[in-house]
């Protein structure tokens, strides 16, 4: 029972998301309410100008639909912030963060030698990719206009067998105990 316990506990383990995004909500740094700091960004790589803010209720500054922690970031027109991904080639990962344009604007995302467009107002973005390269740069551009970006992550998508095992196991412990509890009554 106890190895049964163990072995559906590291499954467990094993089957858990591993964030590869360093910083993707921006949290590293401590901004007061309503405060920015301009052109400094934890874990990436900008060029150009970004300002990271912590928004206060009744901000002219619209946050991302949904923000993950105190602070969002903005990446000014014409800039670009990215970080660079070790990924395994044998998985499929989930690319996905919170978005903020003007309807005016427009900016990119690049991941894995893809490239999608940005163009809705406000929104989250989710997609699926097949790791191409052992290394790969995720980079966001803002193409027109000003992009503000919130909960950037990357994760390994489970693979069906090991969420198949991690469910069976479960059973069994289940009937397990079932079993133990009819004994005992």
């Amino acid at each position: 029972m106890a190895a049964a316990v163990l072995g559906v506990a590291s499954l467990g383990q094993a089957y858990a998301a591993t964030e590869l995004v360093d910083n993707g909500s921006f949290e590293d740094q401590t901004l007061a309410d309503g405060t920015s700091l301009f052109d400094v960004v934890t874990g990436w790589t900008l060029t150009g100008n970004s300002r990271l803010t912590n928004p206060v209720a009744g901000s002219t500054q619209p946050a991302p639909a949904v923000i993950d922690g105190a602070n969002y970031l903005r990446l000014l027109e014409g800039s670009s912030l990215s970080q660079s991904l070790t990924l395994d080639l044998s998985q499929q990962y989930t690319l996905s963060f919170n978005y903020f344009l003007k309807p005016t604007f427009a900016a990119q995302v690049s991941v894995n030698g893809q490239t999608f467009n940005l163009t809705d107002a406000q929104g989250s973005f989710s997609q699926t990719f097949s790791a191409a390269a052992v290394s790969t740069l995720l980079t966001f551009a803002a193409t027109t206009g000003n992009l503000q970006l919130d909960g950037v992550s990357v994760t390994a998508v489970p693979e069906p067998a090991a969420a198949a095992l991690l469910l069976a196991g479960l059973g069994l412990l289940a009937a397990r105990r079932r079993q133990r509890g009819e004994g005992q009554a």
